[in-house]
């Protein structure tokens, strides 16, 4: 079947007719490139793995459909209703969006670089993972949107709303524009959990864009309901300059060579063994003061240190060593069981089990 058979198929509006030939002819690939779909009802179709770089969707209705893997480039979208839909996978650089009603849709590992999204609505969408590097999100809908891991850098976010959003360990850079976004509050990590502000608080107006954005004040976090500076450290570990939050905490951010800044709790690995354990034991202790049990503590600390090792690869080997440090006589009554385990689950996770 050729493209224009394709189109002239689809242009009949017809989901049982449509879906039962993709059941039937599961390894062709829908090729609707430059196809002009404007205004039409695709409600639940499959679409999957297609080809519609630089369609025209404008006004069309894609709810509930199944975009899994299809390529979108260029595409226009103005205005669509996508709500419900599913595209994981899929490829939206340089689509224009503008408008557009996303409610409840899946964007996990979606390719959004460079598209148009101002105005559009994603609340309760996940955009887990997604590539939104120099996309527009003006003005955007983001309430209880889920950016675990995207990444955001050079991203424009003016007037968005952030309203509940998850963004733990999402990316953005110094040229992530945030002017006059909005938020009451949102969640430091997966599954909407560690709400900021605390439950019952929301931020003043302002404040989270304080937060977040980095310019040449110092970086700033909300610390329970209350703002700490973050002091620029002058040494590098890796790729990676460490932010310390003042007063002594062990408590860090790390900002990458290109701007990009990861939130999370770090640890400097040091060559100095004892030192690296007490940060560890202070950090646990620190995290359950907070409020964490001991068995959450352990989990957030061993998996910062996991994301040392996978950025690099030296700290690895610092880990093996502490590990047989703590294993001591002299290490057992003054470091706890907690940090051991801590450091046992670290070094499991990365594939190393010790005697």
């Amino acid at each position: 079947m050729s493209s224009l058979e394709h189109w002239n198929l689809i242009k009949l509006e017809n989901k049982e007719v449509w879906n039962r030939w993709r059941e039937e002819n599961t390894e062709v690939t829908p090729q609707l490139s430059y196809a002009n779909l404007r205004d039409t009802n695709l409600r639940g179709f499959n679409l999957s793995r297609a080809n519609l770089q630089e369609a025209t969707l404008v006004d069309a209705d894609l709810s509930h459909a199944n975009l899994n893997g299809s390529d979108l480039s260029c595409a226009e979208l103005r205005n669509v209703c996508l709500n419900f839909a599913t595209l994981a996978n899929t490829k939206l650089h340089k689509a224009n969006l503008a408008g557009a009603s996303c409610l409840e849709s899946n964007f996990i590992r979606v390719d959004f670089s460079d598209a148009k999204l101002h105005n559009a609505d994603f609340s309760n969408a996940t955009l887990r993972e997604s590539n939104l590097t120099n996309a527009d999100f003006s003005s955007a809908n983001l309430t209880n949107a889920d950016l675990t891991r995207a990444q955001a850098s050079k991203a424009i976010f003016c007037n968005a709303n952030f309203t509940g959003a998850g963004i733990c360990d999402w990316k953005i850079s110094k040229e992530t524009a945030l002017s006059g976004a909005s938020c009451d509050f949102i969640y430091l990590q997966e599954s909407y959990q560690e709400r900021l502000p605390t439950k019952n608080k929301d931020f003043s107006p302002g404040e989270f864009v304080q937060i977040l954005k980095q310019d040449e004040n110092p970086l700033r976090i909300m610390r329970g309901n209350n703002i700490v500076n973050i002091a620029r450290l002058n040494f590098m570990n890796g790729t990676n300059r460490i932010f310390n939050v003042d007063a002594g905490s062990t408590l860090n951010y790390v900002e990458s060579n290109d701007g990009s800044i990861v939130q999370g709790n770090y640890i400097e690995m040091s060559d100095d063994l004892v030192e690296s354990a007490s940060k560890i034991q202070d950090l646990l202790d620190q995290l359950q003061r907070q409020g964490m049990s001991p068995e959450m503590a352990k989990r957030q600390v061993a998996g910062d240190l996991v994301k040392q090792v996978n950025n690099d690869p030296s700290v690895k080997e610092k880990l093996v060593k502490l590990g047989h440090l703590l294993g001591t006589t002299a290490a057992q009554t003054t470091v706890s069981d907690l940090a051991k385990g801590t450091l046992k689950l670290a070094l499991s996770t990365v594939g190393i089990s010790l005697l």
